[in-house]
């Protein structure tokens, strides 16, 4: 019959393509490492740019922090990283030195940098700590949050020491001064999430409407600060929560004196002046997600979750993307363990046998039908 000779066509084929491998599995073992952008920080003379290179296998994948100069030219310094697998995930300047905070998962650390020398920060919970997860300075210390519900912190740093205040929180989710008081979104001792000022010594809670929800992000520009809640966009100068009428998940967002610059998924960028919003996001031509955007003074910097690099002016966008990536010293893949070898050596044996009997099948019942 027909449809047994295709049957034993059929079976010939796919053992063929087994013997001689999978082309599409030998593609993704030899694909470029990829690589994300996830922090930028300016400290007035150069940038500093974090995230990680990626590559993946076929069991699995291995981040690798990646750390960056660039002032005309990239120069990568993640070599001078002793953090495997982990990312940096936020990078901040002072005006003396930044803070570099880098996880995986839900474990992270802090490091101290001054363009020289790289110093790790203790975090409660030390060596297991979990991530920090917010940040910001307000010129005379540093607030510094994990957002872990039940096991997060709040720690205030001042360069040399680290000071415990998490004993109105549970869990923090953003920290962000505000002229002459912090505002903190955080879980508190029964769990609820709230949001509080912190003037150094005393904690206030604050009333805040219904449309105000999970604040992510929140930045500070002198007058109001501008928080991303659920994906809305809401001002918030002290007193009175205002909701803009801007609804996207936004990733970064900062200030340059004159307007915001709001980055969000699929390459999503606004420009938010405090009355109307301009969409960008065409012409920047960017699709990841832009998980960090930074101002310094003269242009922006934006950086995307698969390595996408641009300058941006306020009229013109330039793509470095191609100088960045080849400055960066992309991970090795490790050999693979004996053991793994021996799986699969095991493994092929018995495909091999499974096919041999189904092809043997297949001969016997096109024989017994002809």
């Amino acid at each position: 019959m027909n449809w047994l000779r295709h049957l034993f066509i059929l079976c010939v084929i796919n053992s063929l393509l087994f013997l001689n491998g999978d082309s599409s599995s030998h593609a993704m073992e030899d694909e470029a490492q990829e690589m994300g952008i996830h922090a930028l920080g300016w400290n007035g003379s150069e940038w500093l740019i974090g995230g990680n290179t990626l590559r993946v296998f076929q069991d699995g994948f291995s981040p690798h922090p990646l750390l960056v100069k660039y002032s005309n030219i990239f120069t990568d310094i993640s070599s001078q990283l002793d953090i495997e697998d982990t990312i940096i995930d936020k990078i901040s300047w002072n005006g003396e030195y930044f803070l570099i905070c880098y996880s995986f998962h839900e474990y992270g650390g802090l490091l101290k940098y001054d363009g020289n020398q790289i110093h790790h920060i203790p975090l409660p919970g030390e060596p297991l700590s979990l991530r920090a997860t917010t940040l910001d300075w307000n010129g005379e210390y540093w607030l510094i949050g994990g957002s872990y519900v039940g096991y997060g912190y709040l720690v205030a740093y001042d360069g040399v020491t680290i000071t415990d205040i998490s004993s109105f929180f549970t869990g923090v989710k953003s920290v962000v001064w505000m002229e002459d008081s912090w505002l903190i979104s955080g879980i508190n001792l029964d769990r609820v999430e709230i949001l509080a000022k912190y003037d150094g010594d005393t904690f206030t809670e604050i009333e805040k409407p219904d449309f105000v929800g999970t604040i992510a992000n929140s930045h500070w520009n002198g007058e109001y600060v501008l928080l991303e809640s659920d994906g809305n966009l809401i001002r918030f100068d002290g007193t009175e929560f205002v909701d803009t009428g801007f609804s996207n998940q936004v990733s970064s967002l900062a200030w340059n004196g004159e307007y915001w610059l709001l980055g969000g998924g699929k390459g999503m960028l606004t420009e938010y002046n405090g009355k109307a919003f301009v969409d960008l996001t065409f012409k920047a031509g960017i699709d990841g997600r832009i998980q960090a955007l930074e101002w310094n003074g003269e242009y922006w910097l934006l950086g995307d979750r698969t390595g996408v690099l641009k300058m941006y002016n306020g009229k013109e966008f330039t793509d470095l993307t191609s100088q960045f990536k080849e400055a960066v010293h992309f991970p090795s893949e490790p050999e693979p363990e004996s053991p793994e070898q021996e799986n699969t050596f095991d493994s092929t044996v018995i495909g091999i046998i499974i096919i041999l009997f189904v092809i043997s099948l297949s001969y016997l019942l096109v024989k017994k039908n002809q």
